[in-house]
């Protein structure tokens, strides 16, 4: 059944038809849109009906009447909507933790001080230049306090974060996946490849040329020359598999 239904549909449709219509488009919409009323009316629906222990007719009455769709449909929203909702939740935001600042508006925070006491117009363009003149070793001290800023948020981060993962509020980061012992040959050796292919002129489409020589030259190591390549690939392949 369509949500979507004109007034000229719902004026030729019976009063009683017309107010289930109106029921299911407004409770299809609520589903649609809202996880937690999706899965409380998947759970409500089955307890209810093993509680008033309904056949499976009125059981399909009920769900066509709010729903409008099979019970496999309204289990494929919720798989849907969960996928979203720990995407959401895998992008962790500590509350009430501040980022550090940089050198430059460290400077700027106290270029702006400096101007109140001496009750100038604090400009921003000014405390550019003002800046850009200092010598590096009158800068160090704002490189030095920016350092410090951020070695602390990062480590308030990580503390925070696995605080996070171990009350469930967010999910652990999935292990990369190791790279196989080629990849790892072709990034050894890409710079000297690239350096390779240009000598001879080839400069078109460079990166696709990389791969494909780099294959080749793959192709030709002996067993003993890949071994320690996929040696390493093994081993990360076990720890990834764990």
């Amino acid at each position: 059944m369509s949500t979507k239904t004109s007034k000229k549909e719902l004026k030729e449709t019976k009063p009683e038809e017309n107010e289930e219509m109106e029921t299911h488009s407004i409770w299809y919409g609520r589903l649609k849109t809202n996880s937690v009323e999706a899965k409380f009316f998947k759970e409500f629906l089955i307890d209810f009906k093993t509680v008033f222990k309904l056949d499976e007719s009125e059981y399909e009455s009920i769900l066509n009447h709010y729903w409008g769709k099979s019970i496999e449909e309204l289990e494929k929203l919720i798989k849907t909507q969960n996928k979203r909702e720990k995407k959401v939740k895998e992008t962790f935001k500590p509350d009430g933790l501040t980022k550090p600042k940089s050198a430059y508006n460290l400077y700027c925070k106290y270029y702006a001080t400096d101007c109140k006491s001496k009750e100038i117009k604090f400009e921003l363009k000014n405390a550019s230049s003002t800046w850009n003149e200092l010598s590096d070793v009158k800068k160090e001290k704002y490189i030095n306090d920016a350092l410090k800023q951020k070695n602390d948020y990062n480590s308030q981060y990580e503390n925070l974060k696995a605080d996070a993962i171990k009350n469930g509020d967010i999910s652990a980061e999935k292990p990369k996946a190791p790279v196989s012992g080629y990849f790892r040959y072709l990034n050894d050796n890409r710079s000297t490849i690239k350096e390779k292919l240009i000598k001879q002129g080839e400069t078109d489409k460079l990166n696709t040329k990389i791969t494909t020589e780099a294959g080749k030259m793959w192709k030709e190591l002996s067993d003993k020359d890949k071994e320690p390549y996929e040696t390493i690939y093994q081993e990360e392949k076990e720890k990834y598999n764990v």
